[in-house]
């Protein structure tokens, strides 16, 4: 998905959070949340990399 200039593409750090959101408080699986979130918007290397360490810890 490629943001529209109206829409501002989330950092790492907030899609990190999101994604901490649905596996704590909706019972999702974190590794299917990754998948999801990286399919869905395009990251560089080291913010994927940055998303799931945050989400792994």
């Amino acid at each position: 998905m490629i943001a529209s200039s109206t829409e501002k593409i989330k950092s790492a750090r907030t899609l990190a959070f999101e994604a901490l959101y649905e596996i704590f408080e909706k019972n999702a699986y974190a590794n299917l949340t990754i998948q999801r979130i990286l399919r869905r918007i395009p990251l560089k290397k080291e913010e994927r990399h940055l998303l799931t360490e945050l989400i792994y810890g």
